[in-house]
Parts: structure tokens; sequence; C-alpha cells
């Protein structure tokens, strides 16, 4: 006949949510890179010490935290697109496991950089004096020069020089 052993671990489970992001930019986009290390660890009823073990989370359900759908992936890497317009977002990756019941919440908090950002210049003058712009242009009075420009991150960006007279 058939046998077979059964082996049966009575020490409680749970999730822990570990996860990471990169901020880069590319041609003029925000991307985060996404590292997911999720998994089990086991409370030993004995002494109450806890072990990791290798043994991976059933899912993980993905807030990047800019309105974007929830997104189920356990896989060890992933990237995700963010707008231009850059901003604060606080992503997390909800480990989970029996089903949902059991979870655990990594916080990921980005910072990326608005993308379309060009650079304001200051220049004051006395009242009675003048101003050249780059455009050659002379002005007497409070101006605001609007130019186009590429900035740090290589795209088009509209910068300004500010002509105030006191």
């Amino acid at each position: 006949g058939c046998s077979y052993s059964l082996v049966a671990n009575p020490n409680p489970r749970f999730p822990v949510a570990e996860a990471t992001g990169k901020e880069r930019v590319e041609n003029c986009t925000n991307y985060v890179d996404f590292t997911n290390a999720s998994h089990i660890y086991f409370i030993n009823r004995k002494d109450g010490s806890q072990t990791e073990s290798k043994e991976p989370v059933e899912d993980v359900i993905w807030d990047f935290g800019d309105g974007y759908p929830l997104l189920h992936s356990t896989a060890a890497t992933l990237t995700h697109e963010y707008p231009s317009t850059g901003g604060t977002f606080i992503a997390k990756a909800i480990a989970s496991m029996s089903d949902g019941v059991c979870q655990d919440t990594a916080f990921i908090t980005l910072k990326l950089p608005d993308l379309s950002a060009g650079t304001d210049t200051y220049i004051d003058r006395c009242v009675g004096e003048s101003y050249t712009l780059p455009t050659g242009g002379v002005v007497t009075e409070d101006t605001v020069y609007i130019y186009g420009e590429k900035n740090q991150y290589g795209c088009d960006a509209d910068s300004r020089i500010i002509v105030t007279f006191h």
C-alpha cells in the first residue's frame, strides 16, 4: 500500500510587508522602480521568538498613491509611471495571506520632481535704471519675461526673468 507523512507546523504565521521604491526620470517621465521582499514569519509558541521563512506571501496589493487602480502582484520588481508634474506620493505594499485575512502594510514615501518646472530669476533695479533682456530688448518698468528652455532634467520648461523697479 501507499503511505505518506504529513508535516504540520503548529506555530502561528503572519505576513511581513517589505518593499522599497527608487525614483528615476527617463525621457521626461517620472518612474518608480519598486522591489518587493514580502515574506512569512513564524512565531515560536514556546519562547515567542520570530523566525523568518523563505515562504512568499499569497498576495501583495500595490496602492501607488496616485489614484491608479490597485494592482495585485507578488513580483520581486515592478515599475510604475507617475505624473510628470511630480509631487509627494505615499505608495503602499499590502502583503497578505489566508485570503486577505492577515495583512501587513509597507509605506513608501516618494518625492518626485515637476519635470515641466523652469527657473525664476529675480532682477531688482532702481527707478530710472534699465535692464537688457536676453533678446536685446531694454525694459525700464516691471516686466516678466518668459522663455522656453531645457530644465535640469532635459525637459521643455518655461523659465522667467522677473524684473522689478523700486
